[in-house]
C-alpha cells in the first residue's frame, strides 16, 4: 500500500519540506493509506508525520501546516493498493469485445467503488464486500454511480452472470438508507431488459429505492469482435423511437411527482431515431453527462452562446473536422452557421473499422481509423480533432499518438475541446495564428 509521488508543486508544504518526485509515501502517522481518499483525510490535519521511502531508505518528515492546506503532492495513481476488478461475466461487457492493439489500460475490468466516487465510473455492487460498504458509509463517499440494468433477479442473472450471491439490491438499499447519493445506469439490451422488463425496473426503483437521484439508460455497445460471445443485437431506429415515447410518458409523471424527469435517455437513442433532442431544461443539472446523456444538447447550447458572444472575433479558416458517424448530422448543422464568418469547415465522418460492429460514437475513433480515412479520401487541411478521442497524454485508444498521426499524415492536426464554448474559442485561435494551412 505505497504511493509513488510524481510531482511536487513549487513552494507547497511538501516542497518546502524537501519531499521529492520519485519518493514513495508509505504512511501518515503510522497509518497505511489505501488511496488518495485516505491521503486527503489523514493529511487534512495541521500536524502529522509522513513516512517516505527514498532510494531504499525510510525517511520521516514532521509536517506542520494550516488546516485544510494542500501538501502539493501528485501521485502516479489515485489507488495505492490494487484496483478492485469485476468478477462478473456480463453478456454485454465492452472489454470482452476489444480487438488486439487497444491501450492496455482499457483491458482492466475495474469495479471499484473508489473510482466511482472519484471519477464517476459505474460499479455493479456485486463485487462489493461488507467492509467496503461500511467504509463508503463511514467516509461518506458520495455520490456513487451504479450499473444496475434490472431489478428482476432472473434478468440480472442472465445479463451479468454474477458469481455467488448477488447482493447488489440489498447493498443499494443500505447505501440509500445511509443517505449516500446514487445515480443508476441501465445498459439496455434489446429483447432482454427493455420493454416491460424496463418499465418494471423503473417502477420498482422509483417506489422502493427512495433517494436515487437519476437513472440513465444507454444502448448496448457492440463491436465486431464478438466471436463466441452471447448473441446480442443493436437497437433499430423504430425501437429507439418507441423507447423515447415510452420513457417520455414516465418523465412527465416523475416531473410531477419528484420535480425531476429522473430517468434520462442517452443521446444515441435520439440520434438513432432521428428525433429532436430534448431542450436544456429537460436535463436539469446534467447528472449523467459523462454517460452520454445530454452531451449533444449541452454542446449545441454552448456553441450558440459562444457564437453570439464572439461573432466579431473570427478570422478566415478552411479545414476539416473529424467526427463519428453518430454525431455527423449535428456537426454539419453547426459548421454551416460558421460560414457567414469566413470559417469553412468540411465535416468528415470517420467509420470505426477498429472496433467495427455498430460502434459509431466520436469518443471511440482511433488513430488507425483516421489514417485509413485520409489515405482513401482528399482532405482540406488542417485537420480539426475533438479532444474526446484522446487521453491526457494525447494518445488514441489504439495507442497511436497525435504526434505520430501528424508525422504519418504530413498535415497539420489541431486538437480542440469537445464542448461548444471551447470549440468556438479554439477556432478563433486557429484563425488568429495567421498560419497559411488554416486558410
Amino acid at each position: 500500500m505505497n504511493a509513488k509521488i510524481v510531482e511536487v508543486k513549487n513552494n507547497s508544504v511538501a516542497d518546502l519540506a524537501e519531499i521529492r518526485a520519485g519518493d514513495v509515501l508509505k504512511k501518515i502517522d503510522d497509518t497505511s493509506l489505501r488511496d488518495i481518499i485516505d491521503f486527503q483525510i489523514y493529511s487534512d490535519e495541521p500536524e502529522f508525520k509522513l513516512n517516505i521511502l527514498r532510494d531504499g531508505q525510510d525517511v520521516c518528515y514532521e509536517i506542520k501546516k494550516m488546516p485544510g492546506e494542500s501538501l502539493g503532492l501528485k501521485f502516479s495513481s489515485s489507488i495505492f493498493n490494487k484496483v478492485k476488478c469485476c468478477k462478473n461475466k456480463c453478456v454485454f461487457c465492452f472489454i470482452d469485445q476489444l480487438p488486439i492493439g487497444v491501450r492496455k489500460s482499457l483491458l482492466i475490468k475495474d469495479d471499484d467503488y473508489r473510482l466511482s466516487f472519484l471519477y464517476g465510473n459505474f460499479i455493479t455492487l456485486t463485487n462489493l464486500e461488507e467492509s467496503d460498504l461500511e467504509r463508503i458509509i463511514e467516509q461518506r463517499l458520495s455520490p456513487l454511480y451504479i450499473s444496475l440494468h434490472s431489478t428482476n433477479p432472473m434478468i440480472r442473472s442472465k445479463l451479468m452472470r454474477t458469481k455467488g450471491d448477488d447482493k447488489a439490491l440489498k447493498y443499494l438499499k443500505r447505501l440509500l438508507d445511509a443517505e449516500i447519493r446514487v445515480h443508476i445506469q441501465i445498459v439496455l439490451c434489446p429483447g432482454i431488459n427493455d420493454g416491460d422488463v424496463l418499465m418494471s425496473t423503473l417502477s420498482e426503483l422509483s417506489r422502493n429505492y427512495n433517494g436515487i437521484e437519476s437513472v440513465g439508460i444507454v444502448p448496448v455497445g457492440l463491436t465486431m469482435h464478438r466471436e463466441g460471445l452471447y448473441p446480442l443485437r443493436s437497437f433499430a431506429s423504430c425501437e429507439a423511437a418507441n423507447l423515447i415515447e415510452e420513457v417520455k410518458r414516465l418523465q412527465e409523471k416523475f416531473l410531477k411527482e419528484k420535480g425531476s424527469s429522473w430517468v434520462f435517455l442517452a443521446d444515441e437513442f435520439y440520434l438513432l431515431a432521428k428525433v429532436p433532442l430534448p431542450n436544456m431544461e429537460h436535463y436539469q443539472d446534467f447528472p449523467q453527462i459523462e454517460n452520454g446523456v445530454g452531451l449533444a444538447r449541452l454542446f449545441l447550447n454552448e456553441f450558440e452562446e459562444a457564437l453570439n458572444k464572439h461573432a466579431d472575433d473570427f478570422r478566415p479558416i478552411i479545414g476539416t473536422v473529424l467526427t463519428g458517424e453518430m454525431a455527423e448530422p449535428i456537426l454539419k448543422n453547426v459548421v454551416a452557421k460558421l460560414e457567414q464568418f469566413g470559417v469553412f469547415l468540411k465535416v468528415k465522418k470517420v467509420p470505426n473499422r477498429f472496433f467495427g460492429g455498430k460502434v459509431s460514437v466520436t469518443g471511440l475513433i482511433t488513430g488507425s481509423d483516421i489514417l485509413e480515412l485520409i489515405n482513401n479520401e482528399s482532405i482540406d487541411g488542417p485537420i480539426i480533432l475533438p479532444d474526446i478521442v484522446l487521453n491526457e497524454d494525447k494518445v488514441f485508444l489504439d495507442d497511436l499518438t497525435v504526434e505520430e498521426l501528424k508525422e504519418r499524415l504530413k498535415v497539420s492536426v489541431s486538437v480542440v475541446p469537445s464542448d461548444g464554448k471551447g470549440f468556438i474559442k479554439d477556432l478563433i485561435k486557429l484563425g488568429n495564428r495567421g498560419d497559411d494551412s488554416c486558410r
